[in-house]
């Protein structure tokens, strides 16, 4: 319980001063980077996240990408995902990252939707 307040405290305080004052896109790159680097380290270390962070990560990523993690889901989400997951996910957004936005309204990272001109 204290790691998910600490977490939710992080999110409410100091994500947006870390994020105040720069571009959109480096809002963006900063955020990815962030969310892969947890990931990562999940990767090599399965205790290096006991407070869950990866949770909402994942869910992030599987939101934006529409890739789903191979992991089962509990009542608080997926708790963990795969390599192949993950190096999926990182090719996803090396491919498709000029479709992301910064909504500065939700303070997240949204993906454009695009329209595709038939006949």
């Amino acid at each position: 319980m204290r790691s998910i307040t600490f977490f939710v405290f992080y999110l409410i305080f100091f994500l947006p001063c870390v994020l105040k004052g720069q571009t959109s896109d480096e809002k963006i790159d900063s955020v990815l980077e962030h969310n892969f680097r947890i990931l990562e380290r999940y990767l090599k270390d399965m205790n290096s996240d006991p407070s869950l962070r990866r949770v909402e990560i994942i869910s992030f990523f599987e939101r934006i990408t529409e890739i789903d993690s191979d992991a089962d889901g509990t009542y608080i989400g997926k708790l963990s995902f795969t390599y192949v997951n993950f190096m999926d996910w990182k090719d996803w957004i090396a491919r498709h990252r000029r479709y992301l936005f910064w909504n500065s309204l939700t303070k997240q990272i949204e993906k454009r939707v695009l329209i595709k001109k038939t006949g």
